[in-house]
């Protein structure tokens, strides 16, 4: 911990590694945030490990509980991502998950690469393409992803990513849960995308989407082996596996 504060053995990217970053990161948001068909795949993907993560956790009746969330949460997920106006009871929620840390980085982006493509994508939309082809290859594949059409895709995107987590929050919320114990739940109910080791940035130049498939399979693997209530788990997983 004293480590990680400190921001020892943080490792900093070489040249080479810097060139792949650029064209995985280009590709990490084409692949998911800028993907028209990515939001119902990502959702599909989420309710699976939402429900192995949530019955190891808390039992299967709570992942259950937590289906019936989606509908509500979606609605108030699409609402606080263009900041519509809501019931005070809904904002009143909304605040307390934002506040709480139960948001995370977009799917498979982090949220500091998240922010910066978010400020790149900005300053592209107010450049010309030829005051854009003289800053090289990179602003030209910035401005080429950022525009009405891909704004709208992204906004879907998110509100599906964010639904699984609001759904979670919301849940632990009405079992007595503390909004940090809730939030906590709802940012490791997927992929915690805040999270990495100190070779995360590196492995993550080369290969991409390292970290969600490293932090996936512990996730699993903590499901049927360590959670309190591995044996539903299996259960679980046993009934999907002959399903096909």
């Amino acid at each position: 911990l004293l480590r990680a504060y400190n921001n020892i053995g943080a490792k900093e990217l070489d040249a080479v590694s810097k060139t792949f970053n650029v064209y995985n990161s280009w590709l990490r948001q084409m692949y998911t945030q800028k993907n028209p068909a990515w939001f119902v795949l990502n959702f599909l993907k989420d309710q699976q490990s939402a429900a192995m993560y949530m019955t190891g956790e808390k039992g299967a009746g709570f992942a259950l509980k937590n289906l019936t969330k989606m509908p509500k949460a979606m609605s108030l997920a699409w609402a606080m991502y263009h900041n519509k106006p809501m019931s005070a009871a809904n904002q009143a929620l909304v605040n307390d998950f934002r506040r709480s840390g139960g948001m995370t980085g977009f799917a498979y982006v982090g949220d500091i690469e998240a922010k910066a493509n978010q400020l790149q994508g900005a300053l592209a939309k107010y450049q010309t393409w030829g005051e854009t082809k003289s800053q090289g290859m990179k602003a030209l594949m910035t401005k080429a992803i950022n525009n009405k059409f891909f704004d709208y895709i992204e906004a879907l995107n998110t509100t599906f990513e964010n639904t699984t987590r609001l759904a979670t929050f919301m849940t632990a919320i009405e079992s007595g849960a503390s909004s940090k114990e809730a939030a906590q739940l709802a940012k490791h109910v997927t992929v915690n995308f805040n999270v990495h080791g100190e070779y995360g940035p590196s492995i993550n130049a080369w290969y991409l989407f390292a970290n969600a498939g490293i932090q996936g399979t512990r996730n699993i693997g903590h499901a049927l082996f360590y959670s309190p209530h591995k044996a539903q788990v299996w259960a679980l997983a046993s009934g999907a596996v002959m399903l096909g």
